[in-house]
């Protein structure tokens, strides 16, 4: 269908949370579990321009947005010199996605419009490092990413004209600072 295509393949937001963590300590290295909870506004979009099978001129606008994610995760450490601690983790995603698509025929003057919530679940991976600050501060440095599989989004034609079917591949990838305290 499409003769053209624009893409914002980056998500543009603001993206912050709160975060539990359990870590424990054997001799250099550091083992533990972390539980977080995020709440954002990023969000992509993606428009198409084309033709359908009998000529009419079509246009496609689609819309995902990241409202919030929780994230439980088993974590690996290394201390060097007692202040700096690179990390790898790996765990659990379930985000909650807003998702829309609207479809345009202008040549017969239909339109079809569906907007989706849904929480979706996914693999997750982190790695970064951590300094620690003050006594009881760390601040650090740190990059997540999740992977999930496609997600199909159908959206119904009036007047039983036919469908639209796209495809979502939930899939987030973040760098942060971060700020911990330690007890």
């Amino acid at each position: 269908m499409a003769e053209t295509t624009k893409t914002k393949l980056g998500f543009d937001g603001v993206d912050g949370g709160l975060g539990l963590g359990y870590m424990h300590r054997l001799n250099n290295f550091v083992l533990g579990a972390a539980f977080d909870a995020n709440w954002s506004n990023a969000s992509g979009k993606a428009s198409a321009c084309g033709v359908d099978s009998v000529g009419n001129k079509i246009s496609m606008h689609y819309k995902a947005r990241l409202k919030n994610s929780l994230q439980l995760y088993a974590k690996l450490g290394y201390v060097i010199r007692e202040t700096v601690m690179p990390f790898i983790g790996l765990g659990w995603d379930n985000s909650q996605w807003e998702r829309s698509l609207n479809v345009v025929n202008e040549d017969i003057g239909y339109r079809a419009y569906q907007k989706k919530t849904q929480r979706l679940n996914t693999g997750l991976w982190k790695f970064g490092f951590d300094v620690l600050a003050a006594k009881n501060v760390i601040v650090g440095f740190e990059y997540t990413g999740t992977l999930g599989k496609n997600k199909n989004h159908t959206v119904p034609i009036a007047n039983n004209v036919g469908s639209v079917n796209t495809s979502f591949k939930p899939q987030y990838n973040k760098f942060a600072l971060t700020t911990k305290f330690i007890f």
